[in-house]
């Protein structure tokens, strides 16, 4: 069983390869590839990391959060 700790440190980690402008399917991949863990898991780490980077531009007032993540995720492709 995974801890709240290993849950949150795999999260951030996962955060910081979204915001240094991986891809999403290459956060996955990389996740699964470092934790050991399958895809589908990788997926669902990835999925809570793009709610963190959502949250966070949330907290800054934008008018579409959601557009604006994905923006500027692909800007930084």
């Amino acid at each position: 069983m995974t801890t709240k700790h290993e849950i949150r440190r795999r999260t951030n980690d996962a955060v910081k390869l979204l915001l240094l402008g991986h891809s999403t399917s290459v956060v996955v991949g990389k996740v699964a590839e470092r934790e050991g863990c399958s895809r589908r898991t990788a997926r669902r780490i990835t999925a809570r990391a793009l709610k963190v980077v959502k949250a966070d531009l949330d907290k800054v007032n934008i008018e579409n959060p959601e557009l604006a993540t994905l923006l500027i995720h692909q800007l930084q492709e």
